[in-house]
């Protein structure tokens, strides 16, 4: 085993020719054991080959996507530690467009938004849940940055467990927080996902958000911005709900972007209360 983590990686490519993919694919999906140790196990070494792109490509193309769906699954019911390990390696798969285009379109995305509704319930009870949300949203993440694979997020219901994340009062994650916000950044341009944002009344949760770090206000500033330009509903939340305050206050901000933001912000709802005064 000391070969398949030698720090040179292109030592390591050699597994590729080993039939190691294979065996890994097999074990995956061979029913004869029941026990969750193994499984976790088996799903932590695929995992860690999965950080190196090149084996990432191998396992996809091998088809070790499939296997993973039933695991996850069963992870569900079964164990916390199994779903994390599975979620991790969709996680890395998911930086592959092909594998992305699977997991969006192969049943994956709901059972990966039902482990996020079922994360936030359990927080902070389990010492991974956190890290099971990190996950989970790092796979929703690179599966919205492709813009097309945004509607099947929606499809899945998203909107409304990713504004439960955010809301969340114990959530004291940074990179929770930095997921979430920028895949509602990302989101908000799909017309169905404004609606479910408005809705769900997101407007106040992207405002809470503006007394965050720097980088989740501009994910904010930019939802914000999107969405009062397509929705009055959202302009008027925005107006009532304390989103004047809070923008001025930040225009004691030292970063530029989210002056320019604000200001913009600022302008439209001048504009708004003219038309209707």
């Amino acid at each position: 085993m000391v070969v398949l983590f030698h720090k040179d990686k292109s030592r390591r490519k050699g597994m590729i020719t080993l039939g190691v993919f294979d065996c890994l694919l097999s074990l995956l999906s061979s029913n004869t054991s029941d026990s969750i140790e193994l499984k976790v196990n088996l799903c932590k070494l695929i995992a860690k080959l999965a950080e190196d792109l090149t084996f990432c490509g191998v396992m996809v193309k091998k088809g070790i996507i499939t296997p993973l769906i039933p695991l996850l699954t069963i992870s569900i019911i079964e164990s916390i530690d199994l779903r994390l390990e599975v979620v991790k390696i969709f996680a890395f798969l998911s930086r592959d467009e092909s594998a992305k285009t699977f997991i969006a379109t192969s049943g994956v995305l709901p059972l990966l938004i039902l482990s996020l509704s079922e994360a936030i319930d359990l927080n902070p009870i389990h010492n991974n849940n956190e890290a099971l949300q990190e996950w989970i949203l790092l796979t929703i993440k690179h599966i919205c940055e492709s813009e097309p694979l945004r509607e099947a997020l929606i499809e899945s219901k998203l909107v409304q467990p990713l504004l439960n994340v955010l809301n969340s009062t114990s959530q004291h994650s940074f990179t929770v927080i930095e997921y979430a916000s920028s895949i509602l950044e990302l989101i908000v341009t799909i017309p169905r996902a404004r609606d479910e944002i408005v809705n769900y009344e997101g407007v106040f949760t992207l405002i809470s958000l503006l007394s965050r770090h720097p980088s989740i206000q501009i994910h904010a500033l930019s939802a914000l911005l999107i969405l009062t330009a397509s929705d009055e509903l959202a302009t008027t939340a925005l107006l009532t709900g304390g989103g004047v305050g809070s923008l001025v206050s930040l225009l004691q901000s030292s970063d530029e972007a989210i002056q320019e933001k604000i200001l913009e912000l600022l302008l439209k709802l001048a504009t708004m209360e003219e038309e209707f005064s």
